[in-house]
């Protein structure tokens, strides 16, 4: 089982459309991939970062590019619907989406949470599930047209991202974290501009020694009210974020380099390994030794991809039935 795993695209539109039932599927990325998850039925457990979650019936959930993430299921039934996003491909028809400086591939981190706010009836939900539905529906067919297929991408791109881009931090028991979207903000995109610019920033340059003072210039305020504007916003302070986009980066790190933990700590910004394993146990709950070890075995080859058998007609039906509800 390679840690880095490459989507084999068979279509020129850059896109992968799957039924599947996963009994269990080891730790892994994608690079310039954004892997689209629903759940047709049954109920998954899904390590995303350092985040579990459960997905039931009618949920979507997206793998962001080169997040590490694992998948398991926890009924006989389970079946998944995934569509695979090759951003590489589809980089040219979004340079101009935020003012001409935009990379797809790099720059957009998507939230769908809706096992988190028990919203997978909205709208823009039943849409994506549409999206996704008429992808599969082309991509299995007898004859899978490619412009179709783009068309269709293209599509499903602009409404992720119109609805699932704009997100915060809120803390949970125990000083945990997760990601949560705001569901309002297609309707005042201007107010969350700011927090996603210096959200950009902190990760364009988290290996390099910035400073609020820094971000607060660049934004022509004053460091005492960017620390109140950015924690009132994001969930988070602005040594949390820039932490968070250390530890994310020494995370990939681990699971895909053979480099020390000291090699890691110097090239994530860290100060020294003894840095990096504090801020990483607050977010990870292990140490950078540990972590490697725990991903390291889930990587075993007495751990490979497990897949069950399904009822294909059943799925069928669920397939046809959100291709109608919305």
């Amino acid at each position: 089982m390679q840690f880095n795993e490459i989507v084999g695209f068979k279509l020129n539109s850059g896109i992968k459309a799957v039924l599947q039932s996963i009994a269990y599927y080891p730790f892994h990325l994608h690079t310039h991939v954004l892997e689209v998850l629903c759940v047709l039925d049954g109920k998954f457990r899904i390590s995303d970062c350092a985040h579990d979650h459960i997905l039931s019936y009618g949920d979507v959930y997206f793998f962001n590019n080169r997040d590490p993430h694992k998948i398991e299921k926890l009924e006989p039934n389970g079946i998944l619907l995934t569509v695979y996003i090759d951003l590489a491909h589809y980089k040219p028809f979004f340079e101009d989406f935020k003012d001409g400086d935009y990379d797809i591939t790099t720059m957009p981190y998507f939230i769908c949470d809706s096992f988190h706010y028990e919203d997978k009836y909205t709208l823009d939900i039943k849409y994506l599930r549409f999206l996704l539905a008429k992808i599969y529906t082309e991509y299995a067919g007898p004859r899978p047209s490619d412009f179709r297929l783009e068309t269709m991408g293209k599509e499903l791109l602009s409404h992720i991202l119109q609805h699932y881009q704009n997100y915060s931090y809120s803390k949970i028991e125990d000083g945990k974290y997760i990601i949560i979207r705001h569901k309002d903000s297609e309707n005042y995109p201007s107010r969350y501009e700011r927090i996603y610019r210096i959200i950009d920033f902190i990760y364009d340059h988290f290996k390099e020694k910035i400073t609020l003072e820094q971000v607060a210039k660049q934004e022509f305020l004053t460091a005492s009210y960017l620390s109140v504007y950015i924690k009132k916003t994001s969930g988070l302070s602005f040594s949390e974020i820039l932490s968070i986009a250390r530890c994310e980066e020494a995370e990939k790190l681990l699971s895909a380099t053979d480099k020390t933990v000291e090699q890691i700590a110097s090239e994530a910004g860290f100060a020294n390994r003894s840095n990096l394993t504090i801020q990483f146990r607050k977010w990870f709950r292990k140490t950078p030794a540990q972590y490697r070890k725990s991903i390291r075995a889930d990587l075993q080859r007495t751990n490979t991809v497990r897949y069950d058998n399904f009822d294909y007609e059943f799925s069928k039906k669920i397939i046809n039935l959100y291709l109608d509800e919305y």
